[in-house]
């Protein structure tokens, strides 16, 4: 009697496990949507208002990323710049011509890795969204090239360089 009343257990425990799993998934679904629409309405309201405003500066007391200070010292242009973008938040580059915005980092496996899901924008042009995108990828956006150095659980690095 003392097993089958452990069965029982077990299988509503399971039921519960699925439930709230299913209530999980769901409300990270959400939330990704909800920031994918705010990040949408911050480059709406970015390009609505004066271009010369600065629309978002770094983090005060936020550690600099090594490997960014190394391309940085290492590749020095008067067109480029070299930033890291907080996950949720937007960010201007090279005299806000280009808006970034992370809208999340995930961790992937196979191999192990972040990945991030990003949005570009530029005053007057159309938004571009990725999934996916990884280090070392190259992004091309509105006479813009954007590299993806890294990627963490807070922020992605990037360098940027007009074409």
């Amino acid at each position: 009697m003392y097993v089958a009343g452990k069965t029982d257990g077990k299988d509503t425990n399971q039921a519960a496990t699925d439930l709230y799993k299913g209530q999980m998934e769901a409300s990270q679904r959400e939330m990704t949507s909800a920031r994918e629409q705010i990040t949408k309405l911050k480059l709406d309201l970015q390009r609505s208002e004066d271009p010369q405003r600065t629309v978002a500066l770094a983090r005060p007391n936020c550690p600099v990323d090594p490997a960014t200070l190394e391309l940085l010292q290492e590749k020095t242009s008067p067109a480029g710049m070299s930033l890291s973008v907080p996950s949720g938040q937007t960010l201007s580059a090279l005299d806000e011509h280009l808006f970034i915005s992370v809208v999340a980092t995930s961790f992937a496996t196979s191999p192990f890795r972040y990945i991030a899901t990003l949005t570009l924008g530029s005053p007057g042009q159309a938004s571009l969204k990725m999934d996916n995108v990884e280090v070392g990828n190259v992004i091309q956006y509105q006479g813009v090239e954007l590299s993806v150095l890294t990627i963490s659980a807070v922020n992605v690095s990037f360098s940027v360089t007009r074409r």
